[in-house]
């Protein structure tokens, strides 16, 4: 998108980069097997204590995080064609407004500039310590309440003997199990980019 500001020089190019994360179960294979689950059973049980959610960065031209507030305002405007009271507009890059806004950019090798700026964007996201801190945390909270449902598992199955008590023996190893993989792919969650754009700030309109 080439977004014309009245603030704006040259133009500027900037990329959006949307995250998706979300509790990794990519490991559980081999659990679902043995007793028999569906990956959509588990699914549920792992958003349900890690409710995905999406993360935004932005990068300047040169590949770095861009932390300006001012600059990520004017970034993240709602798409306007039509002119804006404080002045400028918005335009599409399709066709031949693409072509000319990367010979303006001087970027010779569009494929390889959004390969990079991938790989920067979930270098930074996954050193990012806000997210460390939320996985950490619900991963905790995760670990408490399934000890607090293993303790009473625990309690009854001591209560028990025969069938009854081996049965519930075998739902305590899934559950310890399912616990055991939930809460790893808590604190270590999938990030996985669910959409890239660009957006170049200009001082001047695109003329093709």
């Amino acid at each position: 998108m080439w977004r014309l500001l009245p603030s704006a020089s040259q133009p500027v190019l900037y990329f959006r980069l949307d995250f998706l994360i979300e509790a990794d179960l990519r490991g559980a294979a081999s659990v679902l097997e043995r007793y028999g689950l569906s990956a959509p059973s588990l699914r549920r049980r792992a958003d349900d204590a890690f409710a995905p959610f999406y993360r935004t960065i932005w990068l300047s031209s040169d590949l770095a995080s861009e932390e300006d507030p001012r600059v990520i305002r004017m970034l993240a405007m709602a798409y306007s064609r039509d002119a804006r009271i404080g002045g400028g507009f918005d335009r599409n890059l399709r066709g031949e407004r693409w072509e000319e806004a990367l010979r303006r950019l001087e970027v010779s090798d569009w494929p390889d500039v959004v390969f990079r700026a991938k790989r920067v964007g979930n270098t930074l996201l996954r050193g990012d310590p806000e997210l460390l801190k939320v996985s950490t945390d619900r991963a905790c909270a995760f670990e408490y309440a399934s000890s607090c449902v293993a303790s009473r598992l625990d309690s009854r199955i001591h209560r028990l003997s025969g069938a009854a008590r081996v049965s519930e023996e075998e739902w305590a190893r899934r559950e310890d199990a399912l616990t055991e993989v939930v809460s790893r792919g808590i604190s270590h969650p999938h990030v996985s980019l669910d959409c890239i754009g660009a957006v170049i700030l200009s001082g001047s309109p695109l003329e093709v």
